[in-house]
């Protein structure tokens, strides 16, 4: 069978080789026995030139009341503010937590984040009734 991914993660979307987990320093440290939890992470970071791109998740209560959504990246897990009224699928710039330049190392790319927004299926009574309350208020 001809595989046209990522060699080491696999995934379909990397065959021009922009995969995050091409670069060196994201390369998983087997000393620390953390590699199945880094190769995952790398699946989910996709590479662009400098700059890193990933999704998070929030529920639709932060997305609504604002919050914190908690975003993983190369170097580890960060909490990432989620202002009230974000809206599905808005994109944050997170500065200087991309991936750095061959031609100068202090130089970094930038991460971006897409919040996916989770709705729930399922509702208690109470839920459901402050919802429906809410839903009267006119804005």
């Amino acid at each position: 069978m001809y595989r046209t991914g990522c060699e080491r993660c696999n995934r379909a979307c990397h065959s021009e080789g922009n995969c995050a987990c091409d670069s060196p320093s994201a390369r998983p440290r087997q000393s620390k026995g953390r590699r199945a939890d880094r190769d995952r992470i790398h699946c989910l970071i996709e590479r662009r030139g400098n700059d890193l791109h990933t999704t998070a998740t929030v529920s639709i209560f932060t997305a609504v009341l604002g919050g914190e959504a908690e975003v993983e990246t190369l170097s580890g897990k960060i909490k990432l503010n989620v202002p009230a009224g974000t809206q599905p699928e808005q994109v944050f710039r997170l500065a200087g937590r991309g991936m750095p330049s061959v031609k100068n190392a202090n130089e970094k790319g930038d991460l971006y984040v897409r919040l996916k927004v989770q709705i729930p299926k399922y509702l208690s009574p109470k839920q459901r009734e402050l919802l429906e309350e809410a839903s009267r208020i006119k804005f």
